[in-house]
């Protein structure tokens, strides 16, 4: 075995401990649900890592309310798989909830959330396809 997938075997291993002991939705078992999708979507294993990553988001959501800095942090994660995935839509969706929320704490002037405005911003042009329709409406899915 390599240092990666010893990795994730011992995240594996903590994700078994910390479900046992602290049940399956808290925010240890989400930190350890998401080393294991960084794993899967560094392997390229994107569709693995994304049911990983909505896992995550579930579980902040459940624990700190929706409006949470750890729960943007998550739609990031989520977002970014959904870009490699070429789900550009769903990527932008998770891009302005991850905006939102930071948004609200953080301020308009915070580089976290400029640099997200510019992240949204170079996703726009792929949301269109070369005869102007939508991603999904050149996909037949409405």
């Amino acid at each position: 075995m390599g240092k990666l997938e010893d990795a994730v075997a011992a995240h594996n291993e903590a994700l078994a401990i910390r479900i046992k002991a602290l049940g399956a939705e808290h925010p240890d078992v989400a930190k350890s649900l998401g080393k294991i999708a960084m794993y899967h979507r560094e392997k390229g294993e994107h569709s693995c890592a994304l049911e990983l990553e909505l896992r995550v988001v579930q579980i902040l959501e459940k624990v700190f309310g929706p409006g949470h800095l750890d729960v943007a942090a998550s739609r990031l994660s989520v977002a970014q798989t959904y870009k490699e995935l070429n789900r550009h839509l769903d990527a932008m969706e998770e891009y302005q909830a991850a905006h939102d929320i930071k948004l609200q704490i953080l301020g308009d002037d915070h580089e976290d959330v400029t640099g997200l405005r510019e992240r949204m911003e170079s996703l726009r042009p792929m949301l269109v396809t070369p005869r102007g329709e939508s991603q999904q409406d050149s996909n037949g899915q409405s």
